[in-house]
């Protein structure tokens, strides 16, 4: 049914604007008719989109780009639970091979080389040199763009808007390829498989049938383009009332970067992140959804505004394209398109009210959470441990898969689990104790809160799934296999606002000061150690707005001007639970003892909850030729986000943008408490280069 809903939508989208091509809008016939009194109006832009990378680390997400490639960095493996548990995977890897024994699952004699292969005595540790090819981008984003904006006007009272993307990335980039991750043989490990595919940058790609597949209402995709309908709605008026039905985004709420009221709908990140212009208040990345909204004006000061709408969730960018932000050593099944889609519904209403100075809102929603949670589950891939025939079905009941696109050593998960505010101790345990007898097949057991006992039992998994059997001590690679899921939720919220009044041109007359505050009871976030047993916490979100217009000097034009204050009791500004934060491992490249020396505990930074701080302005130059933006975000344990913006606008429809984005994740205290660190390496220069019509 979506396919033709979106076929008639582009079919009429297209009739549409055929007739306004010479002009924006067209008269009415004075003759009267059946089209007497529709009127069109059609307007939009063509732009190309680009961003320079200027910071020398690149996102470390993606296979390419990932700190370990290529760097010797140490193994100490050995199984928590002792030698003796080793042994026993004679019986459980290999059954019944004559001969089977430790030496030669070790890949050479018991006596001469478990020392050094294994790390139980002092000797020279094994390495895990990441073999997928090292990578360099000089961009981040170059994308040609185009929005086609209809309307159509039948009467006074009903009015057809359409609003079409389309966006197309070239895909210059350095990019992952079939090839770039050999396996221990030196072969790209299932060429055909799901985890050597070309990288898509639009298409999700759907782990279990191998498929793509486009996750918005009224899209199309492919892996370098998409074209969806971020509005198609009928307006119908009558007295105080007015209907939209259809396609359409919800935007409540006032706040720059937070989204304290702005619930109804997620956010769709796979265009450039949450980067564009700070002061576009995510326009461009919020989701659209079919749906009914209802808006009555009830009273000379209450408006009621309600909403049922089929529900959307957030998009995360895709694996291996440049703002990925999921690690690409796991491989993420989704549930929306088989679970969810077109089944599923948000509701939500809101009331505000105005008397003179003061405004009050109000909100209650029940909705899925858009950005969902994540979990170990099975991976179902009955693949071999290398050198250890018939350990396909062992493997598929785990959540990992012998694959070199993985997680090569101790060093490299415990960095990635403290880059994602995971705890990599119990990202372990859990994944030994919740895929009994599976894991416990492979010798795994659980090690407490013991760190170093963890990363060698670790470094044994990787040995093991990357070759050791084989014959190739210095081979690695296991994937993990995580499940996005999404959970009900209800939220309710208050607000107000005042309009000071002061000495008229003074800088506080005028001042708009807004507060919002939301509470969402026993709401859903991903467990520390990816257990199917959430977390559930009542989390309380609060806003201070205060913003102005306010002239400095008589020739310009008056500067726009906001301030403002978030306080999250439960998570941080990416969503994330408060409840781990760190678990880094060491630099890439060193030995297994340095790494044990530098290994850190995942710890707690719940107590106080979140907090972040805004600053932005906008201030046109005269003749609104040119203008110039600023925004900074400061997460107060340590982390920072800087927006500078310069637009030029020449005439001719033409309007030149460029932007720096800056991020430090290290501005002072620990940099594993503040939630951009995980978003350290975005720096760039980004261009926009647009033509209006």
């Amino acid at each position: 049914m979506a396919r033709s809903v979106f076929a008639l939508a582009v079919a009429g989208a297209f009739l549409a604007t055929a007739p306004v091509m010479a002009q924006d809008e067209a008269p009415a016939d004075e003759g009267g008719g059946l089209f007497g009194n529709i009127g069109f109006s059609f307007s939009g832009f063509v732009r190309f989109d680009s961003a320079f990378h200027t910071d020398p680390d690149e996102n470390p997400n993606n296979q390419r780009t990932n700190p370990f490639n290529g760097k010797n960095t140490g193994r100490s493996a050995f199984p928590a639970a002792g030698l003796g548990s080793v042994a026993n995977l004679q019986e459980s890897l290999l059954p019944g091979v004559p001969g089977a024994d430790i030496g030669r699952l070790l890949g050479g004699a018991l006596d001469d080389t478990i020392t050094d292969l294994l790390g139980v005595a002092p000797g020279v540790p094994s390495i895990a040199p990441r073999s997928t090819s090292p990578g360099h981008n000089d961009w981040n984003l170059n994308q040609l763009r185009g929005k086609f904006d209809v309307s159509m006007n039948f009467g006074s009272n009903v009015q057809l808007y359409s609003s079409l993307r389309t966006v197309y990335d070239m895909g210059n980039y350095d990019e992952f390829e079939t090839g770039d991750a050999p396996d221990v043989f030196g072969n790209p490990s299932n060429p055909a498989g799901f985890n050597q595919r070309k990288s898509r940058y639009f298409e999700y790609a759907d782990f279990k049938d191998g498929g793509g597949s486009c996750l918005n209402y009224l899209e199309r995709c492919g892996t370098n383009y998409m074209a969806d309908f971020s509005s198609l709605y009928l307006d119908i008026s009558a007295g105080p009332l007015l209907l939209r039905v259809g396609q359409q985004q919800i935007a409540w709420g006032q706040a720059l970067f937070f989204r304290v009221f702005d619930v109804p709908n997620g956010l769709d990140l796979r265009r450039h992140l949450i980067l564009d212009d700070a002061l576009e208040e995510y326009a461009d990345e919020r989701t659209s959804a079919p749906g009914v909204r209802v808006t009555w004006q009830m009273t000379d000061q209450w408006e009621a505004d309600a909403y049922a709408q089929m529900f959307t969730p957030g998009i995360y960018p895709n694996p291996n394209t440049p703002y990925n932000v999921i690690p690409s050593q796991f491989s993420v099944h989704e549930t929306w398109t088989e679970k969810h889609r077109g089944e599923d519904f948000n509701y939500g209403l809101r009331l505000r009210a105005n008397f003179g100075n003061w405004g009050l809102q109000f909100i209650a929603t029940q909705r899925y959470k858009h950005e969902g949670t994540f979990r170990w589950i099975e991976s179902g891939v009955a693949k071999d441990l290398p050198g250890l025939p018939g350990t396909g079905q062992i493997m598929a009941g785990t959540p990992l898969e012998a694959d070199p696109t993985g997680v090569w050593s101790a060093n490299e998960w415990f960095t990635f689990a403290g880059s994602t505010r995971l705890d990599g101790v119990e990202g372990l345990n859990t994944l030994v104790r919740e895929f009994q007898p599976f894991t416990g097949l492979l010798a795994g057991s659980e090690v407490g809160g013991n760190a170093r006992a963890a990363a060698r039992e670790l470094d044994l998994f990787f040995s093991i799934g990357g070759g050791l059997a084989a014959g190739n001590p210095n081979a690695g690679g296991l994937r993990g296999h995580i499940i996005h899921e999404y959970h009900k939720e209800e939220i309710y919220g208050a607000g107000i606002s005042y309009v000071v009044e002061a000495e008229p041109g003074s800088i506080l007359d005028q001042l708009i000061i807004n507060f919002e505050t939301s509470y969402i009871p026993e709401r859903t976030f991903t467990e520390k150690s990816l257990s199917r047993n959430f977390i559930e916490s009542d989390e309380s979100v609060s806003a201070l707005v205060m913003e102005k217009y306010h002239r400095w000097f008589q020739e310009f034009p008056a500067t726009y001007m906001v301030f403002q204050a978030l306080h999250q009791s439960d998570s941080n500004l990416f969503g994330q639970h408060l409840g781990c934060q760190g678990g880094t491992g060491g630099d890439p490249g060193t030995v297994a003892a340095e790494f044990n020396r530098k290994l850190k505990q995942c710890g707690d930074n719940k107590k106080g909850g979140s907090n972040n701080i805004v600053l932005a302005f906008l201030q046109p130059f005269p003749d609104y030729i040119y203008r110039v933006t600023g925004a900074a975000l400061l997460d107060v344990e340590g982390g920072l986000f800087l927006q500078g913006g310069f637009r030029w606008s020449p005439g001719n429809d033409l309007t030149f943008d460029f932007l720096y984005n800056h991020v430090n994740g290290n501005l002072y205290g620990d940099e594993n408490k503040n939630a951009l660190q995980a978003v350290d390496w975005v720096d760039e220069f980004v261009v926009r280069a647009a033509y209006q019509f």
